[in-house]
């Protein structure tokens, strides 16, 4: 494995685990609010869904700038 192809999967690896956030956050949520008052679910998504927006553009903006990157790393294999 050359350093190229380290860092190619490095970057992958660092994508997949920002995408994975989310959904933990989520299943950490229904859980703990499945033991409170009716609605609360629905009141912790909203929650949720603002204060991930930053995490989302910044994901986004990543993945965009890195997967040129990426596309000719693997290209070059």
């Amino acid at each position: 494995m050359n350093g190229q192809t380290f860092l190619a999967g490095r970057w992958v690896t660092a994508i997949l685990l920002l995408n994975s956030i989310g959904i933990v956050y989520s299943l950490i949520d229904r859980h703990l609010g499945s033991f409170l008052a009716e609605g609360s679910i629905a009141a912790m998504q909203y929650a949720n869904t603002s204060g991930l927006a930053t995490d989302r553009r910044l994901r986004d903006a990543l993945g965009t700038a890195i997967l040129p990157y990426l596309a000719d790393r693997i290209q070059c294999q």
